[in-house]
């Protein structure tokens, strides 16, 4: 009996850090020491360090699999404590196995199938975790254990669907849905589905997944959240361009939806536009391709007058005066960056063609996609409305005098939109190519006049 105790107490002995003999061969992977150890004590395993990391979570994080392996073999057939498998912040081994392999999750998943549905302080499950850093595969495993795991929501209310369209990781949203095709359903603290927290943070191929599926997520796609506000909306509200661009060629997306402010889609991009806050030329761009596109779809203002609208996100007196010097500054700010574009690249052509053709090239094609770079605007206005609307309802072959009105209509904005995007494109290489030679072959006939009237006076 002593010398039981004794042995025991050797065992179980600590560091200065709290970790016994068990803590040690789990972080420096020893395997047969493990193996001796919880062979002679099974209780070793759940001794934890100063820390709240048990060996066995020890192992896990540190990605020791044959130790893993040799202490899941010591522990079949057992009751152990909580203690055994637990690690810091309430969580489990689970939670650190997920992180580092499949192999690793699949054991522990044998081992005890419960690990997968115990959530740490924070409320997040295994699946969280999987979630969060993109690892599909092991997503996969942990649903094909128990599929009820992608309806367990954290402290904060987001499901996995939730964690993974906010960090935009596709292929966890796609093993999620294959298991759970009602995911779409899902709603987190705030009322919204998983495509809202996409669209709120720019997730261009989450967006991008839901809006290639039609039919199957309609609703999803027109969900409105607490606030009323729609995929579309927050998406305009984080200046997400690409997002709002690929929601609004999507013809399920309602663009008339409004909010419990009374506020829709065009309501948005108006306030943006005329807020005084707001001046910056890049953010008012954005602002102006999308009220170009929802005017040209046809969306609706709010069910309130149009100046009161303004008003409520203007601080000048007369926005629409302000609207049009924006408009007006906006071209002859884009005019003078391509002139300038274009003089800076001649120079250094001038400069380095000589020396090195190849470089000289390069920074000619890379002042040219800059140069086009700029009426970007203009594209995204484009493909939003031959996408949503496409050429055939812009072009009918044979339609009633009415309806050819309406089509010549909408055509006729759609002309004018590229006849002032080749005029931006166009004007600034006349302007610096095409001037100066003007100026320089009037200066040579001014001094042949001159010389002449000299000559013959």
């Amino acid at each position: 009996m002593g010398d039981e105790n004794i042995m025991e107490k050797v065992l179980r002995a600590r560091n200065k850090d709290g970790e016994t003999a068990l803590h040690e061969a789990a972080r420096n992977s020893h395997a047969a020491v493990a193996h001796l150890l919880i062979t002679a004590d099974p209780g070793l395993a759940s001794v934890m360090d100063d820390q709240g990391m048990s060996p066995f979570y020890l192992a896990t994080t540190s990605g020791h699999l044959d130790v893993v392996h040799e202490m899941v073999q010591g522990l079949i057939g057992m009751e152990v404590s909580k203690a055994c498998y637990a690690g810091p912040d309430g969580q489990t081994v689970l939670h650190a196995a997920v992180l580092r392999s499949k192999e690793m999750t699949e054991k522990l998943l044998t081992w005890k199938p419960l690990l997968a549905k115990m959530p740490d302080n924070s409320g997040s499950t295994p699946l969280h975790f999987a979630a969060s850093y993109g690892y599909d595969k092991i997503a996969r495993v942990l649903l094909k254990c128990d599929h009820s795991l992608a309806y367990l929501h954290d402290s904060c209310g987001s499901f996995p669907v939730h964690v993974a369209a906010k960090m935009g990781h596709v292929g966890v949203i796609r093993a999620i849905m294959d298991h759970c095709p009602d995911s779409d359903e899902l709603l987190d603290a705030e009322r919204r589905n998983f495509l809202h927290v996409a669209a709120q943070n720019g997730r261009c191929p989450v967006v991008r997944l839901i809006c290639r599926t039609t039919s199957n997520h309609k609703n999803m796609k027109n969900g409105r959240d607490n606030d009323g506000n729609t995929p579309l909306h927050l998406a305009i509200d984080s200046t997400h361009e690409i997002v709002v661009k690929q929601l609004m060629e999507d013809k399920e997306v309602s663009i008339n939806i409004f909010n419990k402010k009374g506020l829709t889609l065009r309501d948005h991009s108006a306030i943006a536009t005329f807020n005084d806050n707001t001046i910056s030329p890049i953010f008012q761009k954005e602002n102006f391709w999308i009220e170009k596109s929802t005017e040209m779809l046809g969306a609706y203002y709010g069910a309130r007058r149009t100046m009161r609208l303004l008003n409520r996100g203007v601080t000048s007196s007369k926005p629409h005066l302000k609207k049009q010097f924006v408009s007006t500054s906006l071209r002859f700010m884009i005019w003078a960056s391509r002139c300038t574009v274009i003089s800076f690249t001649l120079a250094i052509f001038v400069v380095l063609a000589p020396v090195n053709k190849l470089l000289g090239i390069i920074i000619v094609g890379a002042a040219v996609f800059q140069y086009d770079g700029v009426g970007r605007d203009h594209l995204l206005t484009t493909r939003v409305i031959s996408g949503r609307r496409g050429w055939k309802q812009l072009f009918p072959n044979k339609l009633p005098e009415t309806s050819l009105r309406q089509s010549l209509a909408a055509w006729l904005p759609y002309a004018l939109s590229y006849i002032m995007y080749y005029a931006d494109l166009l004007c600034p290489i006349v302007i610096t190519a095409v001037v100066p030679v003007i100026m320089d072959l009037v200066w040579h006939i001014g001094k042949l006049v001159v010389t002449y009237i000299a000559k013959h006076v």
